[in-house]
């Protein structure tokens, strides 16, 4: 069964009320931005705009420090920036270059993080450096050569670090996932493709993104291409201690298109799948993947190239080729904030930055907001009409039949009474008893209902049958003759 309630009812996402401070995103010309949310529009940036050296990939530095900033780019080399509070000054740049090794070809950087003392990055030709952290230094300094560094298949489109720095990730055209163990650069588990299909060909691998499952450290979520009549763009769920294919899939859940950017709630139940085309939708982990039509995100015109979920206030971002950044309420799916940023956007990262304090969980603050957006309750015209005359004598006139008697009807009969009384001494002192005036015919009672007009019968007069018609002409056809 699907999980057809809105978003507001679901209990994944944290019920706060708060808004994202800021976000940093990369685009196709080599920049890296910092967008104030809340201001709608760019407050820094970084970078130098060439062709041929896009941003592909963003990173917090080391320990998810905010204050610092990396993006792999189209050239293979990683550029870490200080986007503290200085870096707003013109005049100010401390960067640190991680350079790719003489000799290698260059390749775009697919998998970018900086995670504990190292930084790991793996780039379209499936190479993976792995450097000791070196905090970027005004004027600039260089990184020096990798810890280690490893052939990781034949290529690759996708790639991602576990949260403890141990493994990786990746996948692409042609090459299933593949875990990588970063201590010792041997693989550790390799995903099997699915079974042939009806006409017994074999499923095409195509591999677009990957991501680690919070909270779950040996699942995997993957999403698929599209190839017509063979491959529909599917999300996928690994679990690499239960086997090597799928535990969960979910088919075509935007459509017949190829899915671009997914992304998972810090809780660990609800995955966000982004595809060419600009849909964006929920799928439930608790469920095997199920998705309903209710759970979308509106609003998106291009490509989706990254997600990003907030770790505690419970939004989502995406950036995509429209050069928007946008940014949903996670429980209602409305739209909290939207920038054009002129450039087309490959790359986001979120801040975990809030504007204003969290809600409480247990949901008090909200019904509170609620009642306190109610109108004040105004007393009606009748209870106030009530309360203005209370002290007034009533007036309350009464029909009987026709006859129309108000509150002094007892009074007029007490003054007949009297005058009737008045009227018979005055006669006994003349001597004799007038009799009351004989009432006329016909003329009702005080009181009396007045009988109902005689309604006209409704009996149908008889109509004569056939046999009778038969006669009747021919006893007229009788007397005509002479």
């Amino acid at each position: 069964m699907t999980d057809s309630r809105p978003l507001g009812e679901l209990d994944g996402f944290p019920r706060v009320r708060s808004m994202a401070a800021h976000c940093i995103t990369g685009d196709d010309t080599g920049l890296v931005k910092r967008v104030g949310l809340s201001q709608g529009q760019e407050l820094h940036r970084w970078g130098v705009q060439a062709a041929g050296v896009g941003v592909c990939r963003l990173s917090w530095g080391a320990g998810d420090d905010e204050g610092v900033c990396g993006a792999g780019m189209q050239t293979g080399a990683v550029r870490f920036w200080d986007t503290g509070t200085d870096a707003d000054s013109a005049t100010y740049s401390a960067t640190c270059e991680y350079a790719a090794p003489a000799g290698s070809t260059p390749a775009a950087v697919v998998g970018l993080r900086a995670v504990g003392t190292r930084v790991v990055a793996c780039d379209a030709n499936a190479h993976v450096r792995v450097w000791q952290w070196a905090a970027p230094t005004r004027g600039g300094c260089a990184a020096d050569a990798p810890l280690l560094s490893f052939q990781a298949g034949k290529r690759a489109a996708a790639a991602a670090v576990a949260d403890d720095g141990a493994r990786l990730a990746a996948g692409g055209r042609e090459a299933d996932l593949t875990v990588w163990d970063l201590e010792r650069g041997e693989s550790s588990f390799k995903a099997r493709n699915l079974p042939n299909d009806n006409l017994d060909l074999a499923v095409p691998i195509w591999t677009t993104d990957v991501q680690w499952v919070p909270q779950q450290p040996n699942q995997l979520l993957t999403s698929t291409g599209f190839v017509q009549f063979r491959l529909r763009g599917e999300v996928r769920l690994y679990d690499v201690s239960a086997g090597r294919r799928p535990q969960a899939r979910a088919v075509a859940p935007l459509g017949e298109e190829s899915l671009s950017a997914i992304g998972c709630t810090p809780d660990g139940r609800y995955v966000i799948a982004g595809s060419v085309s600009g849909g964006i939708c929920r799928l439930d982990l608790r469920k095997n993947l199920q998705a309903h039509t209710a759970s979308r995100y509106k609003g998106a015109a291009g490509s989706v190239r990254q997600i990003a979920v907030h770790r505690s206030a419970g939004l989502i971002a995406c950036a995509g080729l429209d050069r928007m950044v946008r940014v949903y309420d996670a429980e209602a799916g409305d739209i909290r904030h939207k920038v054009y940023l002129k450039h087309r956007l490959t790359a986001l990262l979120l801040s975990a930055e809030v504007d204003a304090p969290a809600a409480a969980a247990d949901g008090d603050d909200d019904v509170g907001h609620m009642l306190a957006q109610l109108p004040e309750a105004q007393p009606e015209a009748e209870e106030a009409e009530e309360a203005g005359v209370a002290d007034a004598p009533l007036n309350v006139s009464v029909t009987f039949d026709g006859v129309a008697a108000d509150d002094d009807t007892d009074d007029d009969g007490q003054d007949e009474a009297d005058a009737a009384d008045a009227g018979g001494d005055d006669a006994g002192e003349d001597g004799g008893e007038e009799e009351p005036p004989p009432r006329a015919a016909g003329r009702p009672k005080r009181g009396d209902r007045p009988a109902a007009p005689a309604q006209p019968s409704r009996k149908r007069e008889a109509q004569p049958t056939g046999a009778q018609k038969t006669t009747t002409t021919a006893t007229k056809k009788k007397k005509k003759k002479p």
